[in-house]
């Protein structure tokens, strides 16, 4: 089985939709919501399988941030 990191557009927008959300409510959380997501993204190219399958049929896992619980990455067979 081989993954591969595909980063779509929509989850972007979505990534920079919620920076400039924790932004407005405190100066620098939306920086700090960035390097979270970025930081997950490493833990997923460094192992895929740490996370748990949310969805069999098309084996979508869930990656959480650490520290914005509220915000997930799906990850997918591919």
């Amino acid at each position: 089985m081989s993954y591969h990191l595909r980063i779509r557009l929509a989850a972007e927008v979505d990534v920079a939709e919620a920076a400039q959300w924790y932004n407005e409510r405190q100066l620098g959380l939306g920086e700090k919501f960035i390097r979270e997501v970025d930081e997950a993204i490493v833990r997923i190219l460094e192992n895929p399988l740490a996370f748990p399958i949310i969805l069999q049929r098309h084996e979508v896992r869930r990656v959480l941030t650490k520290q914005f619980p509220a915000s997930d990455l799906l990850l997918t067979e591919g």
